[in-house]
């Protein structure tokens, strides 16, 4: 059973009482990024999970959400802990889509993703205003199907 981790971030009613809403526009822009750097699926059936850092979502959650948050969710980026690898067998995601504000841990990541024969496919910065979100694209070719 997939259940949140955590409660949902607080409502952001600043932007609704008189503050402003910059910041949530940014990352929704950003967020909105995603799958044109994600791409198309390359096989019928090919799955992606995300990878993230421990700790609460913050503004991640914007970024996760287009790929169905918690359901397609590993944290603890850079660490592989046992629910993960769990995962990782039980789902046999072709991708993993590695996110952070800061891309910290993410060379420690692809080495942990050793034992899966991980392909570092693309990687990109995304910024808008003061959104800045680190992604990388791996491939496991333990799981992919697709030719490469």
């Amino acid at each position: 059973m997939h259940l949140a981790a955590e409660p949902d971030p607080p409502a952001a009613y600043a932007g609704a009482l008189g503050g402003t809403a910059t910041s949530l526009v940014d990352w929704y822009q950003v967020s909105a990024e995603l799958p044109g750097f994600v791409g198309e699926p390359t096989y019928k059936g090919e799955q992606l999970l995300t990878w993230l850092p421990a700790g609460p979502l913050g503004s991640l959650i914007g970024p996760v959400g287009i790929f169905h948050a918690g359901f397609n969710m590993l944290s603890g980026l850079p660490v592989l802990d046992a629910s993960s690898e769990t995962e990782l067998a039980s789902r046999r995601p072709a991708e993993l889509l590695l996110l952070s504000k800061t891309g910290e841990g993410f060379a420690s990541a692809l080495i942990e993703l050793g034992p899966y024969r991980p392909i570092l496919a693309k990687t990109a910065v995304l910024t808008k205003g003061t959104a800045v979100l680190h992604v990388w694209l791996v491939i496991l070719r333990v799981y992919s199907r697709a030719p490469l």
